[in-house]
């Protein structure tokens, strides 16, 4: 005897419960309980779940801890696309192997589906993309729009595509099980040539019905049907198109479409393009109909209209079912449909063509007698194709491979005494196969999927763009996605994945996934701060990321004011700001010296040398390829300078190679209607590379021309330098009563020059000189 423990959904409102009654109750017929006993598991619902001639056992969270397993000898596991009637499904066989019975070919929808957040893939997902198709497979997908780092328009949608039949992920998780059983030839090839379980190719069974009569259409309207689930893959647009474009079809066919509508959206849609084509006397929406209803419609239709694409299904139970009631189905030639006779059907070949679809409608009504003979092809096509003769295959194959079965079954089992699984020659193939295919699909349902295997062994591009756009979301250019994976080709293994692993950390930090196993302060582990290789990384991503990730790492905060510094600055030259005006104690930190070197190497190529000797905001005005300066806290330049936008800004400058500066002048001005009072402010002097830097304190006397000019003598300063400059209060020329201008205002910034030499040049209408 076997006991079966048959895995399936029970709800009405899926094709696999009602394939599950008619199967298991030919079984029961064939078979007496001393030879093949079924226990049937199936998933909660809302629904009543259909009479099955087997005892029922709804899966629940307590059956999934006990060892349910000894409940029968094989379990069968009947995999869709619909978490809300497959998903206990798939958490049992993640937890006990069996015969997988896959009923789609392309299983994205269920996985995608599961591995999103919000509206953007998870790292899970993106690693399971590339794991499953490898690289060309996930940049088919990083480029649809879809990625966190874009946040514009999606371009379209993946998983209903054809891509989505290259990659279908069943191949995965038919490796989870013992042995499978698919119901197609085409679903045979999806899951390759070296699948090294036991596998079997079931037909799917056709409803239990008598021999239908012909079609007889005479001068009535053609009564074409749309059944299944109705939504956008099965090309009803399409057919409301070709009426749209021939009104002489009015009158001559009659269109019902008829199934449970799940997208209100779409539904929405769809009757809105039947009105504004004036086709409501023609096309008739049966949105959620009983059994009864449903049943009635198929019985009525004399042409079935089955166009789905992409054509995701190892086999199609709707259209074994059309094709069962005598009646020919208009159908792309895809897929598992290609399968069936040429002339029991009427093959569309051209995707998305209305006037193929008008061609054919309109061979129809010149040549009504050949619906007739069409359907009787299809009815011939799966005469023979019954749930008896599943059920005896189906049994059939477990007999033959019983051995197997249980064989393999054993070697899995050794993992729950804490052996580890080791299998005979025959079997060895196999573990390797299940042993990656369940690392795999459990990591992504437990969301630890984020390195594939083969990262390592891929081109450096490939490699570079899985983690800018997989990982740590941003989007570069593919030279910098190569050398981005050229720096982590070139380390150590284990310190690759620890700076991968380093830089997740604080991706998923810097997007708010701040859990509680994650250590408050990322700065505080070990290593990350310095890890050089890291921020060889962040230079190569897009500024705003780098800095997330940076800020992230240093324990700073990031702000939006911050954002906004770095899409004017860059992400060094508004870290470094940001450590210096928080006086962080990470600059005094000797191991974050070349960290710094790394950020300011990449930060120097930006900025073109400034001539020393010559005033600055003009070379800053002039149309010039690269920037003279990067600014921090400024508004835009004006013919008499640049006013601050808050009490403190910054702007950085590049003294020429092996050159270096022993004098910097300039002249402020600062706007008040208060004269009482002078005004503190102070202009401050940094080398980057050493930290060296000096001050000069200046008061603003208040008058008619409050106009400051000075100077600041340096020791030879060198490479990167900032000129930081502060004042104790801002004001708007609005609020003062001066003009319209609304904006906050700090300083003007008028004149800005260094030289090798001391040299001093007097501004207009200036303030005494202030020499430091």
């Amino acid at each position: 005897m076997i006991r079966i423990g048959w895995f399936s959904p029970l709800s009405p409102k899926t094709g696999i419960a009602t394939y599950t009654r008619n199967v298991l109750a030919e079984m029961k017929r064939a078979y007496p309980c001393d030879e093949i006993d079924v226990v049937v598991f199936y998933p909660p619902s809302e629904d009543k779940p259909l009479e099955i001639d087997y005892p029922i056992v709804e899966i629940s969270d307590s059956l999934l801890r006990s060892d349910f397993w000894a409940l029968f000898d094989v379990a069968v596991y009947h995999l869709g696309n619909n978490d809300l009637h497959h998903g206990p499904i798939y958490q049992a066989l993640q937890i006990h192997p069996g015969i997988v019975v896959l009923h789609d070919h392309v299983y994205q929808h269920y996985l995608v589906a599961k591995g999103m957040e919000g509206n953007h893939p998870s790292a899970s997902l993106n690693a399971l993309l590339f794991s499953a198709g490898g690289p060309a497979a996930f940049e088919f997908f990083s480029s649809s729009g879809f990625l966190s780092c874009d946040k514009g328009e999606v371009l379209f949608v993946p998983w209903e595509s054809a891509w989505a039949t290259e990659v279908p992920l069943g191949d995965r998780l038919a490796r989870l099980g013992v042995g499978a059983v698919v119901h197609s030839d085409y679903g045979r090839r999806g899951l390759g040539e070296n699948y090294q379980a036991d596998v079997c190719t079931l037909f799917m069974p056709r409803p239990d019905a008598e021999s239908p009569a012909p079609v007889s259409i005479g001068d009535r309207p053609v009564h074409i049907v749309c059944a299944g689930h109705i939504q956008v893959t099965k090309g009803l647009q399409l057919l409301v198109a070709a009426f749209a474009a021939n009104l002489e079809f009015q009158g001559r066919f009659k269109v019902t479409i008829a199934g449970y509508g799940s997208n209100p959206q779409f539904l929405q849609q769809l009757r809105g393009e039947i009105e504004q084509a004036g086709l409501t006397d023609t096309f008739d929406l049966v949105v959620d109909p009983t059994e009864r209803e449903y049943n009635a419609t198929l019985a009525a239709a004399d042409i079935f209209f089955n166009l789905r694409y992409p054509n995701t299904e190892g086999a199609s139970l709707s259209l074994v079912e059309q094709m069962a009631f005598g009646r020919p189905v208009i159908a792309y030639r895809t897929g598992s449909f290609a399968e069936m006779p040429e002339d029991a059907c009427y093959f569309l070949n051209n995707l998305g063509e209305v006037s193929e679809i008008v061609a054919v409608l309109q061979s129809i009504l010149d040549h009504p007698d050949g619906v007739a003979k069409r359907g009787s092809r299809a009815w011939k096509a799966v005469e023979d194709r019954t749930a008896e003769q599943y059920a005896r295959d189906f049994v059939a194959f477990l007999r033959d491979n019983i051995d197997s079965i249980f064989r393999r079954q054993g070697i899995v089992e050794m993992r729950r005494h804490n052996r580890i699984p080791h299998a005979e020659p025959r079997d060895a193939a196999w573990l390797s196969e299940f042993v990656a295919a369940r690392r795999l699909v459990t990591s992504f349902f437990d969301r630890k999927l984020l390195l594939p295997d083969s990262l390592f062994e891929v081109p450096d591009l490939e490699r570079g763009r899985f983690v800018a756009l997989g990982l740590l979301g941003s989007r570069i250019s593919e030279h910098r996605m190569e050398q981005l994976g050229r720096i982590l080709g070139g380390l150590s293994r284990c310190h690759a994945i620890e700076t991968l692993g380093q830089l997740i950390l604080l991706s998923q930090h810097a997007d708010g996934n701040r859990d509680a196993f994650y250590p408050k302060y990322l700065q505080s582990i070990q290593g990350v701060v310095t890890n050089l290789a890291m921020w060889r990384v962040l230079t190569l991503l897009d500024p705003g990321r780098a800095a997330m990730l940076g800020f992230e790492a240093m324990g700073e905060p990031f702000t939006s004011a911050i954002a906004e510094s770095v899409e004017e600055a860059g992400f060094y030259l508004t870290l470094y700001e940001q450590l210096i005006s928080r006086q962080s104690p990470l600059l005094e930190d000797t191991e974050l010296l070349p960290v710094l070197d790394i950020l300011r190497n990449e930060a120097d190529p930006q900025l073109d040398p400034i001539p020393l000797g010559e005033e600055i905001l003009g070379l800053l005005g002039a149309n010039n390829a690269k920037p003279f300066a990067s600014l921090i806290g400024f508004n835009p330049l004006e013919p008499e300078g640049m006013w601050t936008n808050s009490p403190t800004a910054s702007l950085f400058v590049k003294i020429p190679d092996a050159e270096s500066v022993n004098e910097v002048q300039g002249s402020l001005m600062f706007i008040s209607t208060d004269f009482s009072t002078p005004v503190p402010a102070e202009i401050t002097v940094t080398e980057t590379t050493s930290g060296r830097e000096e001050t000069c304190p200046i008061e603003i006397a208040l008058g008619d021309h409050p106009i400051v000019d000075w100077q600041l003598a340096l020791p030879a300063f060198k490479g990167l330098l900032q000129v930081k400059l502060f004042v104790s209060q801002t004001n708007s020329p609005r609020e003062l009563g001066l003009s319209d201008d609304e904006r906050t205002l700090g300083l003007m910034l008028r004149r800005l020059l260094f030289s090798k030499d001391r040299i001093w040049v007097m501004s207009d209408k200036s303030e005494p000189v202030s020499t430091c």
